[in-house]
């Protein structure tokens, strides 16, 4: 499915160093949690069970590899 939202906007108020569960047209923040399995569990209570999973480090930086 494409992405059809700006990430950077969908993810800057998100909680911190943490695992986020986004929806699957990745628009929306649906969970989270201390493991991917937490986040998951978040986003099923929420009624998503297809979501993307990312990890969420207190402070974004830029990396190139």
């Amino acid at each position: 499915m494409p992405v059809t939202a700006d990430l950077s906007e969908v993810i800057k108020d998100a909680p911190r160093n943490c695992w986020i569960a986004l929806n699957d047209d990745q628009t929306q923040v649906v969970g989270y949690g201390d493991t991917p399995d937490a986040a998951i569990d978040a986003a099923i209570r929420n009624g998503v069970e297809n979501t993307v999973l990312l990890w969420c480090p207190d402070e974004w930086i830029p990396a190139v590899y």
